[in-house]
């Protein structure tokens, strides 16, 4: 489990989120939302141990975060930044075996098994002999997505994996995510697409300039109000097939 406690975070002197308390647990997807500017990719940054607290900490099973051997806590807990690169032209394979360095000294065919499996799962296993540098930026993404599911972690904290996605892949990608949360794994993701995180999320996180103002089950969290006031729009809604549609429909006063 994974627990912020009155955490805040400060960058060049000056507070980026609010004090603010969480908590990620096993089998969750939970959606972090909020306008851009919110604090969402340095909460995340906090979260996974590359940013230090002002005040307050981060707890990994109850254990400081800063307390944890690294290779210990790469195994348990893997962070996908927002807009990965690779400068080396490095096959996709490759790439995604890098996610398996924490278990090194380990069975080499257990390895292979994982980047197969981790390609597989992100619908990237023809691109595995492809240079990473030469693909698309949609491609990239599920590259890297998929070395971070290598390692099987208990916790994965991803920073807006749908950016660059097309629709069909956006959509696999959340179905994906959903389907190792059922597994198990407790997911934390970065998300702008407000209709696919009603649909997939079981939880989400909503900030809006540093606060933690809103947290729950994604049909209380988007609410009216909250979506008037954190990003200055409406939305249409309904449902299709038992699942909520949300779409944002027209935009409102400015954000206060």
């Amino acid at each position: 489990m994974l627990e912020a406690q009155h955490l805040s975070i400060a960058l060049g002197g000056r507070r980026i989120v609010e004090p603010l308390d969480l908590t990620l647990g096993p089998g969750e997807l939970t959606g972090l939302i909020g306008a851009n500017g919110s604090g969402k990719s340095t909460l995340l940054r906090a979260l996974a141990g590359l940013l230090p607290a002002e005040q307050g900490g981060v707890f990994l099973d109850g254990k400081p975060l800063g307390k944890l051997a690294p290779r210990a806590l790469a195994r348990t807990l893997a962070f996908l930044p927002q807009a990965p690169e690779c400068h080396w032209p490095l096959t996709a394979d490759r790439v995604v075996a890098l996610g398996r360095l924490p278990f090194r000294g380990g069975s080499s065919e257990l390895d292979a098994e994982h980047v197969t499996r981790a390609l597989e799962a992100v619908d990237a296993l023809h691109l595995r002999e492809r240079a990473v540098n030469e693909l698309s930026g949609g491609e990239r993404a599920r590259i890297f997505l998929a070395r971070a599911l290598a390692g099987d972690p208990k916790l994965l904290l991803v920073d807006e994996p749908g950016a660059g996605l097309d629709p069909f892949h956006q959509l696999q990608l959340m179905e994906t995510l959903q389907a190792f949360a059922r597994r198990g794994m407790g997911i934390l993701v970065v998300m702008h697409d407000l209709g696919l995180a009603a649909r997939f999320c079981s939880g989400l996180l909503a900030l809006h300039q540093g606060r933690l103002v809103a947290s729950g089950e994604p049909e209380a969290v988007l609410s009216d109000a909250l979506l008037a006031k954190a990003h200055g729009i409406t939305a249409f809604r309904g449902r299709c097939q038992d699942a909520p549609v949300l779409v944002p429909w027209s935009r409102v006063g400015g954000r206060s």
